[in-house]
């Protein structure tokens, strides 16, 4: 069952069309990233399946309820973008309040705070005042109130923002143990390099509207290119590949090959094998997934 459906979604502040017409499905243990430009849509989105405002048109489900549905709240992760953390409290404190609220009882509120402040590396520093953390470690702190809960759903804005590299990989880590437990996660990020190894579909969506989704790895794959690594270059295998394609760029011994409709990578090897040169790999060609934002959005300008 899908956990979160959204049907002709559309968000409108006076003349300005925030959203337009958004329709997705995010299964149990998918995690689908929402890219797009500031201002695109992605915060309106998740705001509108929180509730936090209202859509001017379409309907929202989630776990297969409407979303207004306040007893939902326990079964969402929530980080915002730009997270409101109690400054003033310790960190120990703070996410003890927010098991609270979620409803948590007192044995399960003080076993999850303690697993949290161990994974997030802040046990030592538990009983600082939240003003006295670094930027790194009050994201840190913000990601846990996310997931004390367990929830089925993450909606994540911006989730690796103030991180460094080692904490940006533990929490990828994190929300792909989730993930494989059957959680869903949400996710917006300008970190396209990571969205590429956590998401597993993307939906770029620009001034609204929705303009390319798949799987990542169909969306950053270009047809039927392929990358060949070959033992030794020689001059002769470029008129043999014209036979059945193109070479679109040599770079020493690494050919880009383009085929023709009909061929198949063996078709490659064979020719490569007939001018007595060894295929070391041979790949489909992808590209980053930022290249292919940035072509997509260039477009529609």
């Amino acid at each position: 069952m899908p956990l979160i459906e959204t049907y002709n979604l559309s968000k409108r502040y006076g003349d300005i069309l925030a959203l337009n017409n958004l329709c997705f499905k995010l299964e149990e243990g998918e995690s689908l990233a929402l890219l797009g430009r500031n201002g695109a849509g992605k915060t309106t989105t998740m705001k509108l399946i929180l509730e936090l405002i209202r859509p001017t048109s379409g309907t929202i489900k989630v776990i297969g309820r409407d979303h207004r549905d306040h007893n939902l709240r326990r079964e969402i992760g929530y980080l915002p973008e730009e997270p409101a953390l109690p400054m003033y409290a310790k960190a120990k404190n703070a996410l003890l309040y927010y098991g609270m609220l979620l409803g948590l009882d007192r044995k399960t509120r003080n076993r999850r705070v303690d697993e949290l402040l161990h994974r997030m590396g802040l046990y030592e520093d538990r009983n600082r005042m939240l003003n006295e953390y670094s930027r790194g470690m009050q994201q840190r702190v913000a990601f846990a109130q996310a997931i004390i809960g367990e929830p089925k759903i993450l909606i994540l804005d911006e989730p690796t923002a103030g991180l460094d590299p080692i904490w940006r990989k533990e929490i990828r880590s994190i929300i792909k143990e989730m993930t494989n437990s059957g959680c869903a996660a949400l996710i917006s990020s300008h970190i396209l390099a990571e969205i590429e190894l956590e998401c597993d579909r993307a939906i770029i969506i620009d001034k609204g509207n929705t303009i390319k989704e798949g799987k990542i790895d169909e969306l950053i794959s270009v047809g039927r290119q392929y990358s060949v690594v070959v033992s030794e270059f020689k001059r002769g295998l470029i008129t043999g590949i014209e036979k059945i394609g193109k070479v679109i760029e040599i770079d020493g011994n690494k050919l880009r090959i383009e085929l023709k409709p009909g061929y198949s990578p063996q078709d490659i090897i064979e020719i490569v094998n007939k001018k007595k040169v060894d295929i070391v790999s041979i790949s489909i060609f992808k590209v980053a997934l930022e290249d292919i934002f940035n072509e997509l959005v260039k477009e529609k300008k």
